[in-house]
């Protein structure tokens, strides 16, 4: 298994944008034109939990989620059908992802 390694301020601030805009975890390692060992390392390191990285990546995504949730919300207030029943399967997709986190560490 590949070694954890350590990530630079602005390394970790490129993650943080890229997950703000919803980037894929292979879209971010792409965005840095990994190859081999070095991309291999970095997407372990993108995806495990107690690394810098994935809290960075992580907040990104969370970021936005708030955004567009905000959106919808405003959307939906103003009378978008379409909107609100997007707030709903968002919030029911977030409490299955919960449970699997909570349930199998997924």
């Amino acid at each position: 298994m590949p070694q954890k390694r350590e990530y630079s301020k602005e390394y970790l601030s490129m993650v943080l944008e890229l997950g703000r805009r919803n980037a894929s975890v292979t879209a971010v390692a792409s965005a840095f034109e990994l190859k081999g060992q070095d991309r291999e390392t970095f997407i372990c390191d993108l995806t495990n939990p107690t690394t810098d990285l994935c809290k960075a990546y992580q907040a990104g995504l969370e970021e936005a989620g708030r955004d567009l949730n905000t959106a919808l919300q405003n959307q939906a207030v103003n009378g978008d059908v379409d909107a609100a029943k997007l707030i709903y399967e968002r919030n029911l997709q977030a409490e299955v992802d919960e449970m699997k986190r909570e349930l199998f560490g997924i």
